[in-house]
C-alpha cells in the first residue's frame, strides 16, 4: 500500500500524516488523541439492511440540493435523496434507495461553486432531474428531512411543487442546547467521531441518515408534535433571548425557538415578566407540510 495516498491537506493547506503514524504516540499517550471514522454508508451500497424491518417502523426521505448559489433565483444543479426505515427507538434499519441527478441550471456555474462541489458546467450540460423518479421515492408521503430545510425546500419546490411533510435536522434539533458546538452537519458528525466527504448532495443525504442513527432521540425530536414561541420588540432581552437558543428572523424582526407542546406554556411563563414595553411573546402552530416554504 502507498502510504503517501493516505495523507490529507487541511483546508489551510496543512499536510497531515496518515493515520498509521500516529498509532505509536496514540498507544503511548490515548488521552492526547481522538479518533474520527469514516461514515460508514456509500451510496455504491445501497440497499442497505441493518435489521429486520417491522410494520411500526419510520420511513424517511432525505434530501439535499445543490445550487447555482444562495439566492431564490439560483437554480438546482443536482438533486439526491434517500429512502431509508428507522425502528420506533430511532435506530437505523434499512435504506432503502436512492437517486442522484444532476441538472443544467440554465447559465454557468459561478467558479466559486465549481470550487466547492466540483460540479462543472460539462457534467450539468443536457442533463434534467426526472420528475418520474422524484414521486416514486416520495411514494405513500414519507416526511421529507434536509439539514436546512428552509433552503433545500423552496428550492426543490420550484422544480417539484407538493405539499408532503418536512422536517429540518438543523432548526428541528437545539443542537447547542444538546452541548454541540455548532449546527454544521460535519461539526455534528465529528463530535460524535465520525468525518464524510461534504459539499455534494449525496454525501450530505447520507451523512443526515447516519446522523439520527448516532444520535440518541434525535428523530423522536423532529416527530414530536411542536409549535414554536414568537417573541417580538424584545431588543431589552435579546441576550437572554440568544442564550436560550432562540435565533432572530432580521426579515420579521422576531426571534423565535421551537418546543415540545408541553412545554411552550411554561416557556411563555418564563417569558411574560419579561416581556416589557412594546415586546410580546405568543405561540405559532407549526405545521408540517406548509413550514420552511
Amino acid at each position: 500500500m502507498d502510504y503517501n495516498t493516505l495523507m490529507w491537506v487541511t483546508p489551510s493547506g496543512i499536510q497531515k500524516q496518515p493515520s498509521n503514524s500516529y498509532i505509536k504516540g496514540i498507544s503511548k499517550r490515548p488521552e492526547n488523541f481522538r479518533v474520527l471514522e469514516r461514515l460508514p454508508l456509500e451510496q455504491n451500497d445501497i440497499p442497505i439492511t441493518f435489521g429486520e424491518p417491522q410494520e411500526s417502523d419510520i420511513t424517511l426521505v432525505v434530501l439535499d440540493c445543490e445550487t447555482t448559489g444562495l439566492g431564490p433565483d439560483d437554480g438546482i444543479i443536482e438533486l439526491s435523496m434517500v429512502r431509508c426505515r428507522y425502528d420506533q427507538s430511532g435506530k437505523l434499519v434499512t435504506v432503502d434507495e436512492e437517486l442522484s441527478m444532476l441538472q443544467y441550471p440554465g447559465r454557468p456555474i459561478p467558479p466559486a461553486v465549481v470550487e466547492i462541489t466540483g460540479i462543472t458546467d460539462d457534467m450539468v450540460r443536457g442533463k434534467h432531474i426526472d420528475k418520474t423518479r422524484v414521486s416514486e421515492i416520495l411514494r405513500d408521503d414519507p416526511l421529507v428531512v434536509a439539514h436546512n430545510a428552509k433552503f433545500d425546500r423552496p428550492r426543490f419546490e420550484q422544480i417539484f411543487p407538493s405539499d408532503y411533510r418536512w422536517a429540518c435536522t438543523m432548526d428541528g434539533i437545539s443542537w447547542p442546547m444538546l452541548g454541540y458546538a455548532s449546527a454544521k452537519l460535519g461539526v455534528l458528525l465529528q463530535s460524535e467521531g465520525w468525518f464524510f466527504n461534504a459539499h455534494r448532495a449525496m454525501a450530505d443525504c447520507l451523512a443526515v441518515v447516519w446522523l439520527l442513527h448516532v444520535v440518541p432521540d434525535s428523530l423522536q425530536t423532529l416527530l414530536m408534535p411542536s409549535v414554536e414561541v414568537v417573541v417580538e420588540g424584545a431588543y431589552e432581552i435579546k441576550d437572554t433571548l440568544k442564550s436560550r437558543g432562540y435565533k432572530y428572523t432580521p426579515n420579521g424582526k422576531y426571534w423565535s425557538k421551537r418546543f415540545d407542546m408541553s412545554k411552550a406554556d411554561a416557556e411563555l411563563d418564563y417569558l411574560k415578566p419579561l416581556c416589557v414595553y412594546k415586546s410580546r411573546a405568543y405561540t405559532r402552530e407549526i405545521n408540517p407540510r406548509t413550514e420552511f416554504r
